[in-house]
């Protein structure tokens, strides 16, 4: 949540320092060091929501989503640029990313986590012999 959150920040600040180009650079550095964080925990995630049998096929998806996300938005950003200047193009993944946050906000807090066996006795207290 932090990095998109930090890399959101980053490009609305891109977008707002036209005149400043080195500030500019900074930020989109800022950038894209939160976005290498959270490209590297999302293939993480995806290994841990996948059982170990159904990765193989699994990977085929995945594959497919990375490819479109590769291409959606280039489309997205060249229909912005034949109406609008280009900080448009880092308003626009901006809002992309702050959504991105809100939705990884709704991933269950226990995922990847092995569960722990049920307690021997019941009500899980230990016997005291």
């Amino acid at each position: 949540v932090w990095a998109a959150l930090l890399a959101a920040a980053a490009c609305f600040g891109v977008a707002a320092a036209t005149g400043w180009p080195w500030f500019g650079a900074a930020l989109l550095l800022a950038a894209a060091f939160a976005v290498s964080m959270m490209d590297a925990s999302g293939n993480s995630l995806f290994l841990l929501a996948v059982r170990p049998r159904e990765r193989a096929p699994m990977t085929a998806v995945y594959s497919t989503y990375r490819d479109a996300g590769e291409l959606l938005p280039q489309g997205i950003f060249s229909v912005l640029l034949r109406a609008f200047e280009l900080p448009v193009v880092f308003v626009a993944t901006g809002l992309g990313l702050l959504a991105f946050a809100g939705l990884s906000r709704r991933i269950h807090h226990r995922l990847g986590r092995v569960p722990q066996a049920p307690s021997a006795v019941p009500g899980g207290l230990e016997s005291a012999s």
